[in-house]
């Protein structure tokens, strides 16, 4: 092999492990953002069931059936 065919061939190696870097670091980001947004989801889940709850209570002190609402308890 020809010392500038090595070189090229370094380079292009150190190119490739460059971009599985930059490719590992955006797949962790990724999923450090994807785990941050299912606990935001559980915690808004969890609001929500808190204030369907509270206006249920709410309905029945008042003496009234509460209207069909959107099914909060998934």
């Amino acid at each position: 092999m020809v010392m500038g065919e090595a070189r090229a061939l370094d380079e292009l190696r150190d190119a490739y492990q460059a971009q599985i870097a930059r490719l590992r670091s955006e797949r962790d980001e990724a999923r450090r953002q994807a785990l941050a947004a299912r606990a935001a989801a559980s915690v808004a889940r969890a609001d929500l069931a808190r204030v369907a709850a509270k206006v249920e209570e709410l309905m029945r002190v008042a003496g009234r059936p509460r209207a069909d609402g959107p099914d909060v308890t998934a």
